[in-house]
C-alpha cells in the first residue's frame, strides 16, 4: 500500500438499513478535465460498478449520477 493513502474508510447509514456499512471515501479529488483518456475510463468503469452495487442493495446513488454522465460526455469525444 502506499505511504500516502488515496482513500479513507468511513461507515455511513443506509437508508432504512439496520446496521451501518463500511465505504471508501476519496482522498485525492480531481478534476475531471486533468484526467488522461485511460484514468476517465477507469473512473467511469468504477463509477457503473458503484452503480451497479448500489441497486442490488437498494442504495441511493443519484448523487453520482451527474459524474457518470459527465464522464460519458467526455469519453465519447475520443469515440
Amino acid at each position: 500500500m502506499s505511504n500516502e493513502p488515496s482513500y479513507e474508510l468511513i461507515t455511513v447509514s443506509i437508508r432504512g438499513g439496520d446496521h451501518p456499512v463500511l465505504t471508501l471515501k476519496g482522498l485525492k479529488p480531481s478534476s475531471i478535465d486533468k484526467l488522461s483518456r485511460k484514468d476517465k475510463l477507469r473512473a467511469y468503469c468504477y463509477i457503473c460498478k458503484t452503480i451497479e452495487g448500489a441497486k442490488k442493495w437498494n442504495v441511493d446513488y443519484s448523487d453520482i449520477l451527474t459524474t457518470k454522465d459527465r464522464l460519458e460526455k467526455e469519453l465519447s469525444k475520443y469515440a
